[in-house]
């Protein structure tokens, strides 16, 4: 069996901005749950987020982080997601049509 290293291995962390059984609850817990969400520390530089709800974690050195995420989620009931990737994506960018 092969097994790949953990040190390739990437998650991919999603924060659902789902509307619950009241939406003006999500109205201030969807912000809050963003402020609250610490910035990685500086041996974790390899962290990226993608988008103010959605974060690139590598699985060696970011387990303090994705818990961090969990956490916050089920603090404010946000549902999270987690993608765990066998390698890190390449990203490619495109610019919006003018």
């Amino acid at each position: 069996m092969n097994t790949i290293p953990i040190k390739n291995q990437t998650l991919l962390v999603v924060a659902e901005n789902q509307s619950p059984s009241n939406p003006a609850e999500l109205h201030w817990k969807w912000p809050e749950f963003l402020m609250n969400i610490p910035k990685p520390s500086a041996q974790s530089a390899a962290i990226e987020r993608v988008a103010p709800n959605i974060w690139q974690i590598p699985l060696a050195d970011g387990l303090k982080t994705l818990y961090e995420i969990l956490n916050l989620g089920a603090q404010y009931q946000i549902p999270i997601r987690v993608l765990l990737l066998e390698d890190v994506p390449v990203w490619k960018r495109y610019a919006p049509s003018a």
